[in-house]
């Protein structure tokens, strides 16, 4: 019986018609191993930037209906070129956007869309040709017709999402790095990769700042426990491998060291609080499907503070919300910008109280100054500046990941 594979490939891996060329050839070889294949690619890299670029020159406050549609066009040129590169080569393939394989996606917000239904059958049926598929990935449709598109990152959620749809044996998602690593290999030189990875751990380093999965797809990975790798396609290899075992151990496991830089850090100050500015905080932030890092509330008599953390990619919409809030509710605030989060992860942290003692130890020598601090049985993370990253993330690897090697 055939396997059935999805695979993605990134930007970088579609970023040249040389490359293109290159991933044609490998998927060949998959399939001439007797696989049912289905491809999702994303735009050539710089593509969604140079499109975003043309359309906030032509006009400042663009709608997220034209915005969607424009930015998606990059992966149906991929799409595209591919097929007619496999069929270039004497391989059948066929390139489908999300609209022909109803790729339905909910309506409120259409640059940051969910995927709600996947029609599995027109994709089987297309199978049953014995051909290729190659699919647009970041793509979505409303039921009413309107493109979406998935936020960034989307083509993984793509490829996860069809691999659950059809109940694949395997979804591999093809990136410029030949796994997951112990770290970002360009901040820590000794980092090595692992050859698998628990799922908890995957979706906590993703949710945590690696670049390497979008922690959409981890979840909905998860969510149906779809086998999930990591592979190159710039070199041959296994990758790396999230598995879903769920044996424990007492002692302290490590993964990985995950990282985030550009953070903005809100300060709101309260007088006299009612008690519900976390709640209207929180409901008016998910209303615009803004993304928070953390959120903290101090109360000192009849005073409160809030701490709010926000990526780069969310602040500029956290901007505008929270100003006008705090405008409408004569709150005081104030961004403060250049931070970074450096965090551990793997399982068992916080009930090995070791495992923290290390850790500040290690940014304590450094006289690395801490603005706050996550804990869980997942993580250990520290909001410290941007420029202190580099030192910090060294000393913490050759910790928790040189001395085991």
């Amino acid at each position: 019986m055939q396997s059935l594979i999805v695979k993605k490939f990134g930007g970088t891996s579609v970023g040249t018609l040389e490359r293109i060329r290159i991933v044609a050839d490998q998927l060949i070889q998959t399939k001439q191993a007797e696989e049912k294949l289905v491809v999702v690619v994303s735009a050539m890299s710089g593509e969604t930037d140079r499109l975003l670029n043309l359309a906030y020159e032509l006009c400042p406050n663009p709608s997220a209906r034209e915005i969607a549609a424009m930015i998606t066009t990059g992966e149906q040129v991929s799409a595209a070129l591919l097929a007619m590169a496999l069929c270039e080569k004497g391989m059948p393939a066929k390139s489908f956007n999300a609209a022909q394989l109803s790729i339905l996606t909910d309506a409120e917000l259409p640059t940051k869309a969910r995927i709600t239904k996947i029609s599995a059958e027109k994709i089987s049926a297309a199978l049953a040709n014995n051909q290729i598929l190659v699919v647009t990935g970041f793509q979505g449709v409303t039921e009413s017709g309107d493109i979406t598109a998935l936020g960034r990152g989307g083509s993984d959620t793509s490829a996860v999402a069809l691999a659950c749809a059809l109940s694949a044996d395997e979804c591999q998602i093809y990136t410029d790095v030949d796994g997951i690593y112990t770290a970002d290999p360009r901040l820590v030189p000794n980092a090595y990769r692992v050859e698998q990875i628990p799922f908890a751990a995957m979706m906590t380093l993703a949710k945590l700042g690696s670049k390497v999965l979008q922690w959409r797809s981890v979840a909905l990975a998860g969510k149906y426990q779809i086998p999930l790798r990591v592979l190159s396609s710039f070199k041959e290899g296994k990758g790396t491998l999230m598995h879903y075992d769920q044996a424990q151990i007492e002692s302290a496991k490590f993964s990985g060291l995950s990282h985030q830089m550009g953070l903005t850090r809100w300060i709101i100050k309260i007088k006299n609080p009612q008690g519900n500015e976390l709640s209207l905080l929180a409901e008016s932030l998910a209303q615009q499907q803004v993304l928070l890092e953390s959120i903290h509330q101090t109360q000192i008599h009849h005073a409160a503070e809030i701490s709010l953390l926000f990526s780069r990619e969310e602040n500029a919409q956290a901007t505008v919300l929270l100003n006008t809030l705090c405008e409408q509710h004569h709150w005081s605030c104030e961004a403060q910008h250049g931070f970074a989060r450096i965090s551990l992860v793997g399982i068992g942290l916080s009930s090995n109280p070791e495992v923290a003692a290390s850790f500040f130890a290690a940014l304590s020598q450094l006289n690395i100054p801490i603005q706050e601090t996550l804990y869980s049985e997942l993580s250990l993370s520290a909001i410290i500046p941007d420029s202190e990253l580099p030192q910090a993330a060294r000393a913490l690897h050759k910790i928790f990941f040189e001395s085991s090697i």
